[in-house]
C-alpha cells in the first residue's frame, strides 16, 4: 500500500510537498550539526525532526529513507490495529481481525490528507498503541452486546490476570513520544491513559501508585536523553520558547495568515475533514451504546474527545488523521460474524486505486507526470545544485522541496514561513533577507517583495519563467 500511495516512495518524484520538505531539509541540518530552534525553529517536536534526520542520513538526497522509516511505523501501525481486533472480536484464529485491520487501514490512509509524511502519521502510531494497551485492561468487549455466545475469546488476556505492566509501559512511552511529535496528540493519550489507570484502581487489580510509576518509568525513558541532549547543546531554553510558547502564538494567529483563506476553501476543509471524520467515528462506534454498560459507551465518548482535540484550532483537513486508528470500532462491527474476504478485499483494492487516482489528478507527483510547476521545480533545482551545502530562505513562503537534492540549509531561525507568523518572526525574516544571509530565497511573485531582493544584490533566476514563486540567487 505504501509502495503505491506513500508520497517518499519510488513511485512519487520529488516535487509536490510542502510541510515534509521543511522537515526533511531540518533534520538534515540536524544530523549536519546545525542546532534545532536555535539555527532553525519549527512548530513540531524534535522526536519528528529526528525522524526526518534518520531518514535524510539514509537518503540525503531523496525522500527513499523516508519512506523505509515510514515502512516500519506503518508496520507497528498495523500490528497494533490487528491486536486491538483481536480484542474486540474475541477472535482466536485471526482471520477476521485481519479483515478489521485491513479496512482500518483504508481509513488511515485517507486519500485527501495522505499527500506527505507528517506528524499525524507518526503520531497514529502511538494512537494505536495506546488505545491496544488500553483495551487489553479495560475489557470493553466483555460488555459487547454485538457480540454473541458463540464468539470465542482471543489471543489477547482478558480480566485481572493480565499484566498491568505492559499496558502503562506502552501508555507512558506513547506520552513522551506524542510530547516530542506535537503535543496537542498528548491529551489524546492521556485520555486513553485515565481510562485505564482509573479502570484497573476501580477493580483493585493494582495499588494506585505502581501504574504512576511504570509510566513516569516510560516517559522519561524517550523524554529525559532529549532534555539531557538538548542540555549539551544548549537550546533547551530556545526548545521550550520555540515548540510551546510561540507555537501558541501562532495557533492564535492564524487567523491572520498570509493569505486569508476563501469561504469555499474553508467549506471544503469543514467537510472534507471534520464533518466527514466526525460521521465516520460515530457511524463506527454509535452500536456500542447499551444502556446496561458504562463501558459500552467507551468507543463513543473516546471517539468524540478524539475528534474534538483534533478540531482544536482546525485549519486543515490532514489534521483529523490523528482521529483514524478509533475507526477498528466500526471495522470489527463489519467482520464481526466472518472474516467477509471478499468485502474486505473489494474495498480495499477500490481505496487503493481511488487513492492512487486522487493523488495522481490532484497533486501530480507521481513519476512520469508533467505540469508548468515541476517544470519550474527542476529548472530552479538545476540552478540550485551546481552550490551543494548552500544556505537558502523561503521567504513568506514555503517552498515545495527545493534544495533538497543541492543539501541546502536553513538560512536562519524563521527560514521559512509558518502559518500564522507572529510579526517579531516576520521580521526576523526580514532582517535576513536585507542582511543578505542566504545564498538563494524562494519568495512569491509580488512586486515589493521582488523589488528589495533586487535592491540587495539578488538576482532573479530564469525571470522568463512564469509561476507563482520566484527563486533568486545572492550576487557579489
Amino acid at each position: 500500500m505504501l509502495f503505491v500511495l506513500s508520497p517518499d516512495s519510488y513511485t512519487h518524484q520529488l516535487y509536490g510537498r510542502l510541510d515534509s520538505a521543511m522537515f526533511f531539509m531540518q533534520g538534515h541540518a540536524w544530523m549536519r550539526g546545525m542546532i534545532p530552534y536555535v539555527d532553525f525553529s519549527d512548530s513540531k517536536g524534535p522526536l519528528l525532526l529526528a525522524f526526518y534526520a534518520l531518514g535524510a542520513w539514509l537518503s540525503p538526497t531523496t525522500y527513499h529513507g523516508v519512506f523505509w522509516l515510514s515502512v516500519v511505523v506503518y508496520t507497528f501501525i498495523f500490528l497494533f490495529i490487528y491486536l486491538t481486533a483481536r480484542i474486540l472480536l474475541r477472535d482466536n484464529s485471526g482471520t477476521r481481525s485481519m479483515a478489521a485491520c485491513i479496512l482500518t487501514m483504508g481509513g488511515v490512509f485517507t486519500p485527501i490528507v495522505h499527500v506527505e509524511t507528517r506528524a499525524e502519521d507518526l503520531g497514529c502510531l502511538f494512537i494505536a498503541a495506546s488505545l491496544w494497551a488500553m483495551l487489553r485492561l479495560t475489557d470493553s468487549h466483555r460488555h459487547d452486546p454485538l457480540l454473541t455466545a458463540d464468539d470465542e475469546i482471543g489471543g489477547c488476556p482478558q480480566g485481572p490476570s493480565v499484566s498491568n505492566t505492559i499496558s502503562f509501559l506502552v501508555l507512558g512511552f506513547s506520552l513522551g513520544a506524542t510530547l516530542l511529535i506535537k503535543y496537542t496528540f498528548t491529551a489524546m493519550v492521556l485520555l486513553l491513559w485515565l481510562v485505564t489507570y482509573v479502570a484497573v484502581i476501580r477493580e483493585h487489580r493494582s495499588p494506585w501508585w505502581k501504574p504512576l510509576i511504570l509510566t513516569a518509568i516510560a516517559f522519561g525513558t524517550i523524554v529525559v536523553p532529549f532534555i539531557l541532549l538538548f542540555i549539551a547543546e544548549g537550546n533547551l531554553g530556545a526548545f521550550i520558547q520555540s515548540y510551546f510558547v510561540d507555537t501558541l502564538s501562532t495557533v492564535r494567529n492564524v487567523a491572520h495568515g498570509h493569505v486569508p483563506p476563501s469561504p469555499l476553501w474553508e467549506t471544503r476543509q469543514r467537510i472534507g475533514g471534520q464533518i466527514a471524520m466526525f460521521v465516520l467515528l460515530a457511524v463506527a462506534t454509535v452500536p456500542y451504546i447499551r444502556r446496561h454498560s458504562l463501558y459500552s459507551l467507551l468507543p463513543s465518548l473516546l471517539a468524540l474527545s478524539f475528534w474534538l482535540l483534533a478540531s482544536l484550532n482546525y485549519v486543515h483537513i490532514h489534521y483529523m488523521q490523528i482521529c483514524t486508528p478509533l475507526l477498528i470500532f466500526g471495522a470489527a462491527i463489519l467482520v464481526r460474524r466472518r472474516p467477509r474476504w471478499l468485502l474486505t478485499g473489494t474495498l480495499t483494492l477500490l481505496f487503493v486505486a481511488g487513492n492512487a487516482g486522487y493523488q495522481y489528478h490532484h497533486y501530480q507527483n507521481y513519476v512520469g507526470q508533467h505540469c508548468a510547476e515541476r517544470t519550474v521545480f527542476e529548472a530552479y533545482s538545476s540552478v540550485i545544485n551546481r552550490h551543494r551545502g548552500c544556505s537558502i530562505m523561503f521567504w513568506h513562503c514555503l517552498g515545495n522541496s527545493l534544495g533538497i537534492t543541492a543539501e541546502a540549509m536553513p538560512a536562519g531561525r524563521y527560514w521559512f514561513w509558518q502559518a500564522g507568523a507572529t510579526p517579531l518572526m516576520e521580521l526576523s525574516q526580514d532582517k535576513a533577507v536585507f542582511n543578505r544571509e542566504a545564498d538563494f530565497v524562494v519568495v512569491p511573485t509580488t512586486p515589493r517583495r521582488l523589488k528589495a531582493l533586487e535592491e540587495r544584490g539578488y538576482r532573479r533566476i530564469h525571470p522568463e519563467l512564469s509561476v507563482n514563486i520566484a527563486l533568486y540567487q545572492r550576487m557579489p
